[in-house]
Parts: structure tokens; C-alpha cells; sequence
């Protein structure tokens, strides 16, 4: 077992407080809103059968070891015995089988399935073994298992609760979920749980977790100043500096990129007009932008990869900031009145509204401003019942399918543009998925996002980083692959000095 191991003495007990920026559309990791970053909630009660480090490499969770056919298209899992989910019953291949197949059944319609379009079907070769039949080659099917469509639930839980299940979610995590009303959420030790920690004892060193919800970056910040939270998520690049100069917080290791997008709805007008998308683009000024928002400590993106991950391609040719092209095509779409642009009311995007709102009058664009929470902004962006968007998308990911089947596979939850995917992208998804090697993975996913590019379907901003911050009396922090945090070796030192 690759779990880390700690210098000081864990101390056991106590309340770990938790404010996360947003919480998640669901409970069943099946139906989240937001790919690795919901994981944040999901590992407190559900595990996968590996999971996967910051540096890329695969441990293993509830699978104590796993082997790949020569071929590449058959994959064994050799399970770990005595492992009891929450409600007390056992996890074993039958309950494998039972998730990989609840994720593959078109009945259900998991959103997650469409990272598992390599994966054909699963048997059961004994109580802690379990084959998975691959369609092709697959460069992603052990990154996908160690995410979302990979977690462990309980079968029998999901049988008796039904709809249910969603909010009272049973896993074989640290944490069982107690409750979940509105913006708060609380989570008690899995008595079941069958790790150990260093003294022996079973794991979780923590009594219960305590999470709250609050968009607000400054908001926050306050909480975890004055002691009242451990740990926050989402920190913009203006709060780095309050963290790092208070002696009982830490702006944890390991930035996460955030990019900035615009997405523009072709199916309806005005957007099916490509020249008003181009003027759009053009009208934008994104070097301004990024200075404003981030000062300096992002960069303008072509594509929609940062120059901070291996998929980033400078040969990528993205939207430049030009007036006169912006007025001209302005003038060639013969659109008049205001174009309407649809934001979440959260940092920084407001600012960005209302810049790209200064902006776009300069070219001789009306911009309507139409701000609203995350939840009513997904629900009018992914039904298709706006003009323009403005988008934030993590790069905190174990693979970069995630972000490709996401935006531009055939069965994409968020083709935020509702282009034709299948017979444009989706082939190219499918082919970078059954590669092997990054370099002809980097080739293929350029050329995807050159075509959206041409096409004006999306229109790159910027990427900016962001830290999570923490009470120097947490100890034991450890991530994987998507930056979410694992709770079970976490513990509340008695006080936050060095």
C-alpha cells in the first residue's frame, strides 16, 4: 500500500471544518457536475479500486494489485478480502461488476460513462477477482477508473434507496454522510472502514468533517483566518499573499490551473451567425484581461490547454485581439441590438463580465450582463438556452480525456456550443484515446482544438492559478491526481504554531 506515512504523532478525535467554494449537483459520483473536482466530497465516502498521484503514477485502493493482458484489451483486478462497505456489507468483484455495469447501462444515463467507452464488459472470475473486457487499446482506462466512473458504491444501497441514494450515499470511504441540507454537510467516521493507521488503530484519525459552501472568495478567507475553518479550496491568485503572511495558515503546494473560455451557442440565434462570433473574438483584448485578473501569474491561451500541461501545443493558432476585424465582422452580420452574455456571480468571473463588457462596446457591441448561481447558470447553459457563455474549466485532471470526451466527444455532457461532435471531433477523441504514446496524443488533441477555434465555437481567454489554503493545525494533507484531498490519515494538531 502506497499511502503516505507522517514524522509527528497523530493525534485522534476531533472536527475537521471544511468551505468549498461549490458543492456538488449529486451525491452518486456517477452524476456530478464538475470532473475531479467534486472528488473533493466524493472522497470522504467512496473509494476506487486505485488511485493516482500528482506525479501520474497508479496505487492501489480497494485492489491490492491488477495486471493488463498482452494485447491490451483484457485487464485483471485482484481484490482486496474483508473490505465491508458502510452499511455493513461485504465489497467484493460481484460489487465491482455491479458499478462498472450500472456505468455502462444506457438506462441509467451516468454522465461518467462517456469516460469509459473503451470498457465493453465485466465478469465476475471469483469473489476477489474481476476481468474487464476492453473494446481497443486503451491509453486511459486505469486514469478513468481512479476518478469519478471508477467509485465504489454499495449495491444493495443503491437497490433500497433508489433516488435516494443521491443524498445518503454508501461507499467504502473514511466518512459516511450524515447529512446534507443546502449549503452544509457533515460526515461522521465509517466504523467499517478498513484501513489502519500508525498506531495501529483504523483509520479514520478524525471524528466527523463539517463542510460548508461559500462562494465567496473573501468570505472564505475569513473563516479560515479566524479559526473557524481548517481548510478551504479555490483560492484566487489576489488572496496568496494574506495566506502567506499569516503564521497559522499555509497556501498548500501545488497550483492548479484554471482556464477562462467563452462558448458561444450555435444552435439559435444570434450565435449561429459566425460573424458575429467572430467579431466577438476579435473584439477581446486577453493580454488586459489576464493582467487584471490574475497580475501576471497566468498567461493568454491560444488553445484551450495552458502552457503549464504536457498536452499544450504552441503551434495551436488561437483568436487575436484586432478592432478593425472586430467592426468589420460586426458590420458583415448584420446584427443589431445587445447580445447577451451569461455568467456564475462568483470571483472572478464578475470582473471578467464586466470587462469584456468595456471591451466589446469599443468594437461597437452591446453586451447584457446576465449573472446567476452556478447550479441556474449550468442548467440554462447545458439545455441550450443562451447566446453566450463564459466558462471556468480545472486542469487538476488525471487524463486529458476528461476534458475532451467532456466538450467534444459524440456523447459530451457539456458541448457548450452544440456543434456537431459526431462526425467532426468525436473521431479524434476516440483515436487519442486508444493511444498510447503523448506526443501522437498531443498531435491529435491540437487538431481538435484548432477546429473549435476556426469554427468560433469557443474562444479561449487566459488561465490563472489558483492555491487551497490551509490551518497549520492540519496535518496528514495528502492529493491525488486531481488535487482532491483523501481523508483518512488527516488529524487536528493542538495548535497552529511551527
Amino acid at each position: 500500500m502506497s499511502w503516505p506515512t507522517f514524522g509527528a504523532e497523530p493525534v485522534r478525535g476531533g472536527t475537521l471544518n471544511i468551505a468549498f467554494r461549490f458543492t456538488v449537483a449529486s451525491l452518486d459520483p456517477l452524476f456530478g457536475n464538475a470532473p475531479g473536482v467534486d472528488r473533493k466530497i466524493f472522497n470522504l465516502f467512496a473509494e476506487n479500486l486505485l488511485y493516482q498521484d500528482q506525479s501520474g503514477n497508479f496505487h492501489p485502493v480497494l485492489a491490492k494489485s491488477w495486471k493488463l493482458s498482452e494485447d491490451g484489451k483484457t485487464l485483471h483486478f485482484y481484490l482486496r478480502p474483508e473490505v465491508k462497505f458502510q452499511d455493513g456489507t461485504p465489497f467484493d468483484a460481484e460489487a465491482v461488476k455491479f458499478n462498472l455495469d450500472r456505468l455502462l447501462d444506457p438506462k441509467v444515463k451516468a454522465p461518467a460513462s462517456q469516460y469509459m467507452a473503451d470498457l465493453a464488459s465485466v465478469e465476475v472470475v471469483d469473489a476477489l477477482t474481476v476481468r474487464l473486457n476492453l473494446k481497443r487499446k486503451s491509453g486511459v482506462i486505469l486514469a478513468m477508473l481512479a476518478v469519478e466512473p471508477g467509485s465504489m458504491v454499495s449495491p444493495t444501497a443503491v437497490k433500497e434507496k433508489g433516488a435516494d441514494f443521491s443524498r445518503g450515499p454508501v461507499g467504502t470511504g473514511p466518512f459516511q454522510i450524515v447529512s446534507w441540507s443546502g449549503n452544509q454537510m457533515s460526515a461522521k467516521r465509517n466504523p467499517y472502514y478498513w484501513r489502519k493507521g500508525q498506531d495501529g488503530q483504523a483509520l479514520p484519525y478524525l471524528d466527523q468533517i463539517e463542510i460548508k459552501i461559500i462562494p465567496n472568495s473573501a468570505i472564505r478567507i475569513v473563516e479560515l483566518q479566524s479559526g473557524n475553518t481548517h481548510l478551504i479550496d479555490y483560492l484566487e491568485t489576489k488572496d496568496f499573499e494574506q495566506v502567506v503572511k499569516n503564521p497559522k495558515l499555509l497556501l498548500l503546494e501545488g497550483a492548479t490551473a484554471v482556464t477562462q473560455l467563452l462558448a458561444f451557442n450555435i444552435k439559435q440565434a444570434p450565435f449561429d451567425n459566425a460573424d458575429l462570433r467572430r467579431a466577438v473574438s476579435y473584439a477581446i483584448n486577453r493580454v488586459a484581461l489576464e493582467k487584471v485578473i490574475s497580475k501576471g501569474n497566468g498567461s493568454i491561451m491560444a488553445g484551450i490547454e495552458p502552457n503549464t500541461t504536457w498536452v499544450f501545443d504552441e503551434s495551436v493558432k488561437g483568436h487575436q485581439f484586432d478592432l478593425v476585424k472586430a467592426r468589420e465582422a460586426y458590420a458583415k452580420s448584420g446584427h443589431k441590438g445587445p447580445i447577451v452574455l451569461s455568467a456564475i456571480q462568483r470571483d472572478p468571473d464578475t470582473q471578467i463580465a464586466q470587462l469584456l463588457q468595456s471591451m466589446l462596446k469599443a468594437a461597437g457591441i452591446e453586451l447584457t450582463l446576465e449573472m446567476m448561481d452556478r447550479q441556474a447558470w449550468l442548467s440554462k447553459v447545458l439545455s441550450y438556452q443562451y447566446g453566450l457563455g463564459l466558462l471556468q474549466a480545472s486542469i487538476a485532471r488525471p487524463d486529458p480525456d476528461v476534458t475532451y470526451s467532456d466538450l467534444f466527444s459524440a456523447k459530451a455532457a457539456r458541448n457548450y456550443a452544440g456543434y456537431d461532435a459526431a462526425t467532426t471531433t468525436d473521431p479524434l477523441v476516440s483515436q487519442a484515446r486508444a493511444e498510447v504514446d503523448p506526443a501522437v496524443r498531443r498531435k491529435i488533441y491540437s487538431q481538435i482544438q484548432q477546429h473549435v477555434i476556426d469554427n468560433f465555437y469557443i474562444s479561449p481567454l487566459f488561465w490563472r492559478p489558483i492555491r487551497d489554503g490551509a490551518s497549520k493545525r492540519v496535518q496528514g494533507i495528502e492529493r491525488e491526481a486531481s488535487m482532491s484531498w483523501f481523508y483518512g490519515d488527516l488529524w487536528l494538531s493542538g495548535s497552529a504554531e511551527k
